[in-house]
């Protein structure tokens, strides 16, 4: 099965719109994190193995709505295009949706620089920009042991204050548990904000 790069995800995408339209069945706005969002944001150029869509937002007021599970009819117009681009069965994907913090939790800059692209008048899809991308990935490092978030992390460079501010947001709404402080501060080293450590200790204190 191929891997997603660049290239593969917008043409896997801009399929996908052109098979909605021929169904008809409602336009849809899809928002998407992720490898995939990371690509289209140009942050990184390493390939993914899906596109995870945490969300989708009312195509009328812009709501956030859940994605998980997908409409039955985006699922088999997704089929298709894994015929047709030789890709996973699970290419696109809400299983992030159900580990995904409740988008209300995040700071209000989560959503500032999504990375907007229409594939048709049929799909829409908004991409978390660097900003989501910071908060997301820093949840994800801390949480679990993959070398991509840290390498992600580390294309992403967030500067001290960006540091700072994600960080205690983990703290303030108790987004980890005070037994992976340890893997915050050590993340915080690992991205080079050694001055940061001291600060983000004494939260938990």
């Amino acid at each position: 099965m191929a891997e997603l790069d660049h290239n593969i995800v917008h043409e896997s995408l801009t399929l996908l719109g052109e098979l909605l339209a021929e169904r008809r069945e409602r336009p849809l706005h899809l928002v998407v994190s992720g490898g995939s969002a990371l690509l289209a944001a140009e942050i990184i150029s390493r390939t993914t193995h899906d596109v995870d869509v945490i969300a989708m937002r009312g195509e009328v007021d812009g709501d956030i709505i859940d994605a998980h599970p997908l409409p039955e009819f985006l699922k088999e117009c997704a089929r298709e295009v894994a015929e047709e681009k030789r890709l996973g069965p699970n290419w696109l994907n809400a299983a992030t949706a159900l580990l995904m913090i409740d988008l209300r939790r995040f700071p209000t800059d989560f959503l500032a620089d999504l990375v907007e692209r229409s594939y048709g008048d049929w799909l829409r899809v908004s991409f978390i920009g660097r900003s989501g991308q910071i908060y997301l990935k820093f949840y994800a490092a801390v949480g679990r042991s993959e070398a991509r978030d840290l390498s992600d992390l580390l294309a992403l460079a967030p500067d001290a204050e960006e540091a700072e501010r994600t960080a205690r947001w983990l703290i303030k709404e108790e987004l980890i548990p005070l037994g992976q402080l340890p893997r915050l501060l050590d993340l915080l080293r690992n991205l080079d904000h050694h001055d940061l450590v001291p600060r983000i200790e004494t939260l938990a204190e």
